[in-house]
């Protein structure tokens, strides 16, 4: 049965909801009050060029840069003309707008590399129920070879001294 609820205490639900879910995080993160979040700047931007970092995130650091306005705006069209037809009606979603696989593991050469390769999450259990050296072997070598392929202090190697 659906209750209309007033518009304020829906309100209060999703604040106290919110807020909830920032305490959780900030938790996680190991950050104890509001205070302490605020302007702590605790993350980079990756794949935002300067501009957009300076504009939007002042203050954040972006060692890598990325895409500037006219790119995002580029994408962000991009992403519309796949939901929307030309006459301005909506087109069947399912059918109109691909997958990309950005959240959920998808299989083959093209695919993109992630941390939680089925494979290695399957060998870590392995190597955990059994206390196989063997295993934790077979986990180590694919789990590398993903930090390789898919982050960038995979892709770092180290100078040797002079």
């Amino acid at each position: 049965m659906k209750e209309n609820y007033p518009d304020a205490k829906l309100f209060a639900n999703y604040q106290k909801a919110v807020g909830k879910g920032l305490l959780k995080i900030m938790a996680k993160m190991g950050i104890s009050t509001l205070r302490s979040y605020k302007g702590a700047q605790i993350a980079d931007a990756i794949g935002l060029s300067k501009d957009v970092v300076d504009m939007c995130f002042t203050g954040i650091a972006s060692p890598l840069g990325g895409l500037g306005f006219h790119q995002i705006a580029l994408r962000t069209l991009e992403v519309h003309d796949r939901g929307f037809s030309v006459d301005g009606q909506v087109s069947s979603l399912y059918g109109a707008l691909v997958s990309e696989g950005q959240y959920h593991w998808r299989q083959g050469e093209d695919a993109e590399k992630y941390m939680n390769d089925p494979m290695v999450i399957a060998k870590l259990q392995e190597a955990a129920r059994t206390n196989s050296r063997a295993a934790y072997g077979s986990f180590a070598a694919l789990h590398n070879n993903l930090v390789k392929a898919s982050t960038l202090r995979g892709q770092w190697d180290f100078k040797p001294p002079r």
